[in-house]
């Protein structure tokens, strides 16, 4: 049993026990270990492989977007330098700093009140736009490039394109030649830095290791998240609120009986 998620890279060795083995072996050191991969060779995949929608109202819309989201992922300390934070455009939802953790923000906001959202990570869009939203990877306090499975609430929407180092705005892009499926999630992976890279060191800090782009239309009212998938990243704040269309949002109201 390896493990590539320690510091040193060292290989950590446990013994199987089969229950039709009557002797447990001791001496390891005639057994040979399988070399592993390297994991630029076996990362991402292939857009050219056939996972594609065939419902032409599910096809992504290949026009120009109306507004494109950049999102940095940044780790970085706490300012007493105890604690370590997940950040997005230098901003990191803390729950705990909210005005009523009692309140709904959808509540709030459906009644006209927003002076209990977390302004820093809000970004605002409106009805029916298409909208690109880029998550951007770079290299955390360790060393290490980390891979983030990130998932929207609300919505499904497509993957665009993504690549390795850092997103060029400026840069004409042409998406997945298929007609890529909808989804609710996705994986920002590492294309750099990653756990099994050679003499990995903490000077890699902040360097950009992999992009992704995902594409929506506008279509539902609310506010929504957009996190990290891994629990601990999204306690530590890798998360952002998509205020969408709130002009148009309707609560529907149960009866009590």
């Amino acid at each position: 049993m390896n493990s590539n998620r320690k510091e040193t890279l060292s290989i950590c060795t446990g013994i199987l026990r089969y229950s039709t083995i009557s002797e447990i072996p001791t001496d390891l050191s005639s057994f040979s270990f399988p070399l592993l991969s390297n994991e630029e060779d076996i990362r991402l995949f292939s857009f050219t492989d056939p996972y594609e929608t065939l419902f032409e109202n599910n096809q992504m819309p290949r026009r120009s977007v109306d507004k494109e989201i950049f999102m940095y992922s940044t780790q970085s300390r706490t300012s007493d330098g105890l604690g370590m934070r997940w950040m997005i455009n230098n901003s990191s939802l803390d729950k705990l700093h909210l005005i009523n953790l009692t309140q709904p923000l959808l509540l709030d906001v459906y009644n006209g009140i927003e002076d209990n959202l977390p302004t820093n990570v809000i970004y605002s869009i409106k009805q029916n736009q298409l909208i690109d939203i880029v998550l951007q990877n770079t290299v955390a306090a360790n060393g290490v490039c980390e891979t983030h499975p990130f998932h929207l609430h609300g919505h499904k929407f497509w993957i665009h394109s993504q690549g390795s180092g850092m997103y060029n705005p400026l840069e004409k892009l042409n998406p997945d030649t298929n007609n890529p499926i909808l989804r609710d999630t996705l994986t920002l992976y590492a294309t750099s830095y990653s756990y099994l890279t050679p003499n990995r060191t903490s000077t890699n800090y902040l360097k950009p290791c992999g992009w992704i782009k995902l594409r929506l239309i506008a279509n539902n009212p609310g506010l929504w998240l957009l996190h990290c998938h891994i629990g601990s990243h999204l306690f530590m704040g890798m998360t952002i609120i998509i205020k969408e269309d709130i002009e148009h949002l309707v609560m529907n109201y149960m009866s009590q009986n």
